[in-house]
């Protein structure tokens, strides 16, 4: 089992996972990232007008860069990956 850090921004915020979380195997990144998105999504806080992009960065105990998932506004990729014209995650 890893820990992984989920860190979530926009042009404006950073919020950095001090805390972490232990998966079972990287297999598991992607759903949690999906989960994240979707509570990100559903926070008034975060909530604007007009195309924002956020960006969940995922990075190993040792700090190390393994996948950026970039997604925008309230219509996070709940099921089927990026919205149109969105790259999707890009693995270092």
């Amino acid at each position: 089992m890893k820990r992984y850090y989920f860190h979530v921004s926009d042009d404006d915020t950073e919020i950095r996972d001090d805390d972490g979380v232990v998966l079972p195997d990287d297999e598991h990144i992607a759903d949690y990232c999906r989960d994240l998105i979707l509570a990100v999504a559903s926070e008034d806080g975060w909530h604007g007008e007009g195309f924002v992009v956020r960006t969940i960065t995922v990075a190993d105990a040792d700090g190390n860069e393994i996948l950026s998932v970039p997604f925008a506004g309230s219509h996070p990729a709940a099921t089927d990956g990026a919205r149109p014209g969105m790259p999707r995650g890009t693995i270092h």
